[in-house]
């Protein structure tokens, strides 16, 4: 199982990229998201990836960050939903945008996104529920401000969630991080935050 990549970027498409690992060359397939920030050919990226096995083929997808790998592995939990699709969804729709569509039932959002009608939408919605609900998202002001939290503790807690932690878990260790860190927690990014609330529910148990 190849867990992430380190290298050099050789090439640049659509919907993939040719990453030069100590002279070899892998092909990894990426959401929008992920390809407008990798940079150009020729800067050295780090992704986080994940192997699909086929009878014909081996390949390989590629994300920014270990919170938007995740949320990509709960999208092929779906029934029907394949990683090409899997892609599709995230290079249609932010994971926050998705994840309040889910929880409010909103098909209207859903069936918006390339290669997602009604009954699929639906199924998103039966199947995704109670795993993305879990952790209910701050709310947002109509320019996208964040009321009363921040996305960044939204996301990394619903990360948690979806590693298979309990709510009563990842709840009691954003507090605990809130309390230790303070101000030093909105400068963390939101991988760094996942790490480091792993670390104190090792550490706790």
């Amino acid at each position: 199982m190849i867990a992430f990549l380190n290298g050099t970027i050789e090439f640049i498409d659509m919907d993939h990229c040719i990453i030069n690992v100590n002279n070899v060359g892998y092909k990894v397939y990426l959401p929008v998201s992920t390809r407008d920030e990798i940079g150009m050919i020729g800067s050295t990226v780090k992704l986080y990836t994940y192997m699909n096995v086929r009878e014909d083929a081996m390949e390989l997808y590629g994300f920014k960050t270990t919170e938007e790998l995740e949320f990509f592995k709960i999208l092929l939990s779906v029934s029907g939903i394949g990683p090409r699709g899997g892609l599709k969804i995230l290079s249609s729709i932010s994971a926050t945008e998705f994840k309040r569509a889910i929880r409010e039932e909103n098909l209207s959002v859903l069936t918006s996104i390339s290669g997602v009608g009604k009954k699929t939408a639906q199924r998103l919605i039966l199947e995704l529920k109670d795993k993305i609900g879990a952790y209910p998202l701050p709310e947002l002001t109509g320019d996208g401000r964040v009321i009363g939290g921040t996305e960044l503790e939204a996301d990394a807690c619903a990360a948690l969630v979806a590693l298979g932690y309990t709510q009563s878990e990842v709840s009691e260790t954003i507090r605990y991080v809130k309390k230790e860190l303070g101000d030093k927690l909105d400068k963390l990014d939101p991988s760094s935050l996942v790490q480091y609330m792993l670390k104190v529910i090792s550490t706790h148990k």
